[in-house]
């Protein structure tokens, strides 16, 4: 186990004491499990049989990681989107914070991400569950969702005849339902031209291109760990990246509340 981590482009063990590991993987009784520290992600893998999908599987949570730290304004401020998370109830919209909501299974989301600069933004919201499996939430626009002066602000979860419904939330297959909620994250990126971040999706990642511009090599980097030269890019080539989270709980009926509150 620990020489095929170490063979791996993207993966290495953990030091001692090293803060920030993507998960504990277990060898016991010639079964493989994965956990973090909420317990078990995927269903035990037998060993040494099952040894690629585990790493396919750990891969997938480094990719997930990297996504996470691309988070920030690398040549597109923050402000030039207006992004907003929330749940939807009886059709009307309920905005949550853009982190510690708990929600349940039976809640409907919606995202709503509005233009506020003078040039068109194309942009692309995933979805991120806490098995690292990522999931393009535009895959209706490939090249990402063109906001312009005619068409400055998109809804994720509203219907093509205008309704506001939301959309549904389901629990990731293979997790187990006890244990503490689980976090699930919503990845908003932003770009000045086309790109298209279809590949980036868990079945294709391994496809990701390595060419294009800065935001395609650096998703291209996190996927097979090469590294690829980033210098010399013009004001075209940046990328803004927003992350917004929710906990999610098979068991929770409320909507909306806090996951916790401080006097």
């Amino acid at each position: 186990m620990e020489a095929a981590i170490a063979a791996s482009r993207t993966l290495r063990p953990a030091l001692p004491g090293e803060v920030g590991a993507l998960a504990t993987v277990r060898v016991e009784d010639g079964a493989i499990t994965i956990e973090d520290a909420g317990g078990p992600l995927f269903t035990p893998a037998s060993f040494p049989s099952g040894l690629d999908g585990v790493l396919a599987h750990l891969a997938n949570l480094g990719v997930a990681q990297g996504l996470r730290e691309l988070e920030g304004e690398h040549g597109i401020r923050a402000d030039a989107l207006a992004i907003e998370l929330g749940t939807v109830q009886d059709g009307r919209k309920r905005p949550l914070p853009d982190h510690g909501a708990v929600l349940g299974l039976r809640d409907r989301y919606y995202l709503n991400l509005e233009l506020r600069v003078q040039r068109p933004l194309f942009v692309h919201v995933l979805n991120l569950s806490a098995r690292g499996k990522l999931t393009l939430l535009t895959h209706f626009a490939r090249g990402g969702v063109v906001l312009d002066r005619g068409h400055p602000a998109v809804l994720i979860g509203q219907r093509a005849d205008g309704a506001v419904i939301g959309v549904g939330l389901r629990w990731p297959d293979g997790l187990p339902r006890s244990g503490l909620p689980r976090l699930t994250e919503f990845i908003v990126i932003a770009t000045p031209t086309i790109t298209d971040l279809s590949g980036l999706e868990t079945r294709e990642l391994m496809g990701m291109r390595s060419g294009g511009n800065q935001l395609q090599r650096a998703l291209a980097q996190l996927c097979d760990g090469r590294y690829r030269d980033a210098s010399g890019l013009g004001a075209r080539d940046g990328f803004l990246v927003k992350r917004l989270s929710v906990l999610l709980d098979p068991d929770e009926t409320s909507t909306g509340d806090l996951a916790c509150e401080r006097a």
